[in-house]
């Protein structure tokens, strides 16, 4: 079967049509640009619908950064200057092959030279410049801690003026700052690592208090600064599919992410009080729930059985 070309697959989708694809090669020829920059430029396709469209035909798959918390170990592996000069970020490691979103999953010279710095085989995926340079931005940073990533938020001096009512579009915005999303993926990661069943995010009256449920008993983890509150709430509620700009109403909502190459499943609940809104992230580990035979209450008969049955595919 013939492969489609990108071109071809975004006709067929309707994502555009035969006059702007003419256009669009005219203008290539004329500017010396692939067509692809031409399109995605020009607004005739979104640079994601592109991508899509580029997995498709080259069958490699595509990435949604958005989705993943990536571990600093992984980080480490790659330095900032060979990310940046190939645009490709590492998202996950499984023993000797670290996964790389790229937004030329074909570039062999990219990929060897990637493979000799991490001493791993890589395999590629597809994603967008833009997202990859927004997790760049996000994961290679000099913070390495909470306090730190505060600092960055409190140098570009967008959230000082505690008190001040943000309007929904303005919440929007703050939702997707780089350090907000670096500051709420690193709560997340931690809570991972420290096998928390919750995070608990509660406002008082001059701070924020972030404490994680482990073994049944809340932890202080560490205390934000009250001006942080639209910019955390409003990330959470972004990533939770939550109407930002309600504030006095409870809302649940429910996100997926992957962070340290397991798929976690976060359940929010926000309800109001007199100072400001608490939030609630139930996490929800699906590799921590499997069980084997042994840990659900089966004799070791009935589990030499099962064990039997399955081995002689019965």
């Amino acid at each position: 079967m013939t492969k489609k070309s990108i071109e071809q697959i975004l006709l067929d989708k309707a994502v555009i049509t035969t006059e702007q694809l003419d256009k669009a090669m005219e203008e290539s020829r004329r500017k010396g640009m692939s067509v692809g920059k031409v399109i995605v430029r020009s607004g005739m396709a979104t640079e994601e619908a592109y991508a899509q469209a580029m997995s498709e035909a080259l069958d490699i798959p595509y990435v949604n950064l958005a989705n993943y918390i990536i571990d600093q170990d992984v980080i480490k592996l790659i330095p900032e200057t060979m990310v940046r000069k190939y645009k490709a970020m590492p998202i996950f490691k499984i023993r000797d092959s670290l996964t790389v979103a790229m937004v030329d999953p074909k570039d062999i010279v990219a990929i060897d030279d990637l493979s000799r710095r991490a001493k791993c085989d890589i395999e590629s995926m597809l994603s967008t410049e833009s997202a990859i340079l927004n997790a760049i931005e996000q994961y290679y940073g000099t913070s390495s801690s909470f306090d730190e990533v505060i600092k960055d938020i409190d140098k570009e001096n967008k959230f000082q003026s505690q008190g001040t009512e943000f309007d929904s579009t303005k919440l929007a915005e703050i939702a997707e700052e780089a350090p907000v999303i670096k500051l709420v993926n690193m709560i997340i990661m931690q809570a991972v690592k420290d096998k928390a069943s919750d995070i608990h995010i509660e406002p008082e009256d001059d701070k924020l208090i972030v404490r994680f449920r482990i073994d049944g008993i809340l932890h202080e983890m560490f205390a934000p600064p009250k001006h942080l509150e639209p910019a955390l709430m409003s990330r959470i509620k972004v990533l939770s599919k939550m109407d930002i700009a309600e504030k006095r109403k409870p809302q649940d909502g429910r996100f997926n992410m992957k962070a340290m190459d397991r798929d976690i499943d976060m359940r929010v609940s926000t309800f109001p009080t007199i100072y400001g809104e608490n939030i609630v992230i139930r996490i929800l580990d699906r590799g921590s729930i499997l069980m084997g035979l042994d840990k659900i209450g089966f004799s070791v008969e009935i589990q030499n059985e099962f064990e039997w049955r399955d081995s002689k595919g019965i």
